[in-house]
C-alpha cells in the first residue's frame, strides 16, 4: 500500500445491491433513515446499494444521487452525517430527496417548494439563523441551525426561501466558538436543547 493510498477512504458499498423495493423514510424525531440512526454502522444501510461516487473516495461521504441523499461516516464506518437534498443548484447532480419525512409520529411534506416559514411552522424556531446574501443568486443562502444535545441540523434555503438541503450531523459547527463568532451568534452556548 502506497503512502497516498493510506489517506483514501474505502468504498465499502461497491458490492452492495439496491433493494428493488427500497423506500426511504427519514424520521426527524429520531434523526434516522429507515430506523438507522447517526452513530449506527453504515453497513446497516446496505440496501441502498452501491454509492454513486465517480471518483475514489477522499473522505467517507457516500453519494446517492438518484435518492437525493449523502451518508457520511467516520473512519470506523459509523454514520455521522445525513444530507437530504431538494435543490442541488451547485453540482446539479442530486435529484430531490426521494423519500418520505416524519416528525413526531406524523408524515410531513418537505419539497423543493417548502418555504422557510413553513419549515419553522413544523419544527419551531431555530437556535440561530444566518442570512448570507452576497448578490450572487447561486451562492445566496439562509441557514437555520437547530441544536440538540448530541447533534445539529443545518437547514439551507435558497434566496427565494425555498428548501435547498438539510444536514443532520453529530459534528455540530455551532459547538465551535470560532464558528459561532463567524456566524455572528449572540445567543448563549450551549443552548437549551430540544
Amino acid at each position: 500500500m502506497g503512502i497516498f493510498n493510506f489517506f483514501k477512504a474505502k468504498n465499502i458499498t461497491k458490492d452492495w445491491e439496491r433493494d428493488k423495493n427500497l423506500t426511504l423514510n427519514f424520521d426527524f424525531t429520531l434523526n434516522s433513515l429507515n430506523n438507522i440512526k447517526i452513530g449506527n454502522n453504515f453497513q446497516l444501510l446496505s440496501n441502498l446499494g452501491p454509492c454513486d461516487n465517480k471518483k475514489k473516495l477522499k473522505v467517507n461521504d457516500f453519494l446517492y444521487l438518484s435518492l437525493g441523499l449523502l451518508v457520511g461516516t467516520d473512519n470506523n464506518q459509523k454514520i455521522d452525517t445525513f444530507i437530504l437534498y431538494w435543490n442541488d443548484i451547485f453540482e446539479k447532480e442530486f435529484t430531490a430527496y426521494a423519500g418520505k419525512c416524519f416528525f413526531q409520529d406524523k408524515q410531513i411534506l418537505l419539497s423543493e417548494k417548502t418555504t422557510k416559514e413553513e419549515f419553522i411552522k413544523i419544527f419551531g424556531e431555530p437556535y440561530w439563523q444566518d442570512i448570507d446574501f452576497t448578490g450572487d443568486t447561486l451562492y445566496d443562502e439562509i441557514i437555520l441551525f437547530y441544536e440538540f444535545s448530541n447533534l445539529e441540523w443545518q437547514v439551507e434555503f435558497l434566496r427565494d426561501e425555498t428548501l435547498k438541503l438539510i444536514i443532520i450531523t453529530n459534528k455540530p459547527i455551532m459547538d465551535d466558538k470560532e464558528c459561532r463568532n463567524a456566524y455572528g451568534v449572540t445567543k448563549d452556548w450551549p443552548p437549551k436543547f430540544y
